[in-house]
């Protein structure tokens, strides 16, 4: 059965279904939640996805039911903090209520909601940890990092139309472009979580890198007529055949394990 028919059955039978969500790595999230309504899992599964947790991968995922938990939905939220999740997750007002009496300091996030918990008095708000805030900041900085590229790209590209031909500027400028459009690939592959995000960073590394170092050699060959170091371009050109072939075994591994 798959996750979502699951947590469909589950919604269909009881009124509060706490999730524990714990942590697969030392710097991973672990969430704890209720069975969402409606279109709460897939909402819930795409923002994780967006912030870089991924059900099998950094993110686990359990059903835990209330009535077999002495205390019902406060005894249930009391067995997700002894398993040290760092997130719970509330649909139904009851069950936020017993979250509420029972922790100061587990983050609480509401999905799927269907009133508001402000004017039933629930005060207390937490968001999610700083490692998905990083998560975002990292993004935008690849974005950023992208649009530089490009716009480098460009301006070598118009530089070689002036200058001497066999200075390569040409060459370097469609490169930056190429491999512009190529971080913002990797920025969504991210995003989705198809492929292994450490597998994924260390392509996204290396095209940086490998970028930097091909076209950066040969802008100052041409402008100034100095090197970035001796061999500098072909570094460059070995780590981006490098990153490329570490993509295909991130695609092979995430192949095996589908």
């Amino acid at each position: 059965m798959r996750r979502r028919e699951f947590i469909t059955l589950l919604g269909g039978a009881a009124a509060g279904w706490p999730l524990v969500a714990r942590a697969a790595g030392r710097n991973d999230a672990g969430r704890g939640c209720d069975d969402p309504v409606a279109n709460g899992p897939a909402a819930l599964d795409q923002r994780l996805r967006e912030l870089g947790y991924v059900e099998g991968q950094n993110l686990m995922m359990d059903f835990l039911n209330p009535e077999q938990q002495p205390g019902g939905n406060a005894g249930a939220v009391q067995e997700l903090i002894r398993r040290k999740v760092q997130v719970i997750v509330v649909v139904y007002e009851n069950t936020l209520k017993a979250a509420l009496s029972v922790t100061t300091t587990v983050p609480l996030v509401m999905v799927g909601i269907d009133y508001d918990p402000l004017a039933l008095g629930f005060r207390r708000m937490s968001s999610l940890p700083k490692n998905g805030r990083r998560q975002q900041s990292m993004t935008l900085v690849l974005i950023l990092i992208a649009g530089l590229m490009g716009a480098s790209g460009v301006v070598l590209a118009a530089a070689a139309a002036h200058a001497k031909s066999g200075m390569g500027l040409e060459g370097a400028g469609y490169l930056l472009l190429f491999h512009a459009v190529a971080v913002l690939s990797g920025v969504a592959l991210l995003q989705q979580g198809l492929l292994l995000r450490p597998l994924v960073l260390g392509v996204l590394s290396g095209w940086l890198l490998g970028s930097a170092l091909f076209a950066g050699d040969i802008a100052l060959r041409a402008f100034v007529g100095y090197r970035l170091f001796p061999m500098a371009a072909p570094t460059g050109g070995v780590v981006l055949i490098l990153a490329w072939l570490a993509l295909a075994v991130a695609a092979i591994l995430a192949l095996v394990r589908s």
